[in-house]
């Protein structure tokens, strides 16, 4: 589990790695901030479920895939990010001004996608052929 997969490079590997550490740390922390705000499912509005769908469910199945396809969780989870600021943001709210804070959760997702990205520059395969 702990251990490179075949013919992955030392920088391969910490990225990787790095991804998901971080990713697990956001998920953490955004459970955290869910937990002590006191929030519960009847308080939130269809209007904050429809963000809450985008910003933090979507990002956090996208960590999960990224666990195991790094570039398709790491589409997902920044997917999820843009449409948040997008949908959540400009249509609903009438201003994509939702704050640049999270951004900074959608880090773990910018190092799934350039893992999968150079996987499949270095092997010219679909990413799966390199693991373990």
């Amino acid at each position: 589990m702990f251990t490179k997969r075949e013919n992955e490079e030392t920088a391969l590997f910490i990225l990787r790695w790095s991804g998901r550490v971080l990713g697990s740390l956001v998920l953490v922390l955004l459970a955290f901030f869910y937990f002590t705000s006191g929030g519960g499912a009847t308080e939130i509005t269809i209007r904050e479920l429809v963000g809450f769908l985008f910003f933090p469910v979507g990002l956090a199945i996208g960590y999960a895939i990224g666990w195991r396809n790094e570039l398709v969780g790491g589409v997902i989870s920044l997917s999820s990010v843009a449409l948040f600021y997008l949908v959540y943001g400009r249509i609903l709210s009438g201003s994509i001004r939702q704050g640049s804070a999270f951004i900074f959760f959608a880090i773990p997702g910018v190092l799934f996608l350039t893992y999968g990205v150079l996987i499949r520059i270095w092997f010219h395969t679909d990413g799966h052929a390199a693991a373990a």
